[in-house]
């Protein structure tokens, strides 16, 4: 009778931890099933796509003379600081900032990963140099370092960018910092861009200068741009080039020719020739068919670029 007792509470026992066993894993099974799930909505749940897009816009009529995607969300990389550059020439136009100011290079700042000028921490650039360095070298220590003198923070000049943003009509753009490192949530479209390019153009004329410039001098170094399409493209002054990983190479680019002024952008190119090549492409069939429409026909006419 006692053996059979024993017997009996050890099979409870042994039902007990089972029962037990079964509910640990059953709450391991849940919670790697949550986690699973969570995981593919990170890789498939963002809203940029990567994919290819590309627009040419007649700034004067505003016409769109070539669109593929342009509505598309990617992730702008560097083009990002022309949004940077339009706050900073909007600081100077209205007298706030001038391009004399000085700019502290804050410990941050200092420490952003490249492109970037290698400033120490404390050092000071003045506005002029960090616009061309923003412009040409892209330099993210630079970037960081304009957003906190102007609003304090990166994460508060973001804010600033964004409602910018959404002022000029990019209602398919939000901006988390002011360089274009990556950030899932960091989205435009190419026709959202090709508006703020069109801006600065229409805006800034005396500063949008800083965008035809192709290398500059500072603290005895010359720092070059690797702007292709601006260097040898006819007739281009603007504006920006962009790469990371996830978005592929971009270019923002605008020209004049014939007194007629288009501004392009070209997004998730392979590689920075093909962006260059397609842009200088696109750019060409779109004057050479502006051209041609304000021109009487002639049989043996070709629109020469200058």
């Amino acid at each position: 009778m006692l053996h059979c007792n024993n017997a009996i509470l050890q099979n409870q026992s042994s039902l007990k931890i089972m029962i037990k066993q079964t509910v640990q894993f059953k709450v391991i099974l849940k919670n790697t099933i949550i986690i699973c799930f969570a995981v593919l909505l990170l890789i498939g749940g963002s809203e940029a796509k990567s994919k290819y897009a590309s627009i040419i816009i007649d700034l004067d009529s505003g016409k769109v003379l070539h669109t593929v995607n342009a509505t598309t969300k990617n992730y702008p990389a560097s083009l990002t600081k022309m949004m940077t550059v339009y706050l900073i020439f909007e600081q100077v136009q209205n007298s706030i900032l001038s391009t004399n100011s000085l700019i502290t290079i804050s410990a941050r700042a200092s420490r952003q990963p490249r492109s970037k000028l290698w400033l120490e921490p404390n050092s000071k650039i003045t506005l002029d140099k960090a616009i061309l360095a923003l412009i040409i070298r892209s330099a993210n220590d630079v970037a960081v370092a304009i957003a906190e003198h102007i609003s304090g923070s990166e994460k508060a000049f973001a804010r600033l960018m964004t409602e910018k943003a959404q002022e000029l009509g990019m209602k398919n753009t939000t901006f988390k910092n002011a360089s274009g490192l990556p950030n899932r949530a960091q989205l435009s479209t190419a026709e959202d861009l090709a508006l703020l390019a069109s801006q600065l153009t229409k805006e800034f004329p005396s500063l949008y200068k800083y965008f035809s410039k192709t290398d500059f001098k500072l603290n005895g170094n010359i720092y070059r741009g690797h702007n292709k399409f601006l260097q040898k493209y006819p007739g281009a002054d603007g504006l920006k080039t962009g790469y990371i990983r996830a978005s592929g190479y971009n270019l923002a680019g605008s020209a004049v020719n014939h007194n007629i002024r288009l501004v392009g952008v070209v997004l998730g190119s392979k590689s920075a020739k093909e962006r260059d090549r397609h842009l200088s492409s696109l750019m060409t069939k779109a004057f050479a068919s502006v051209i041609e429409k304000q021109l009487p026909p002639h049989p043996n006419y070709k629109p020469q670029l200058y």
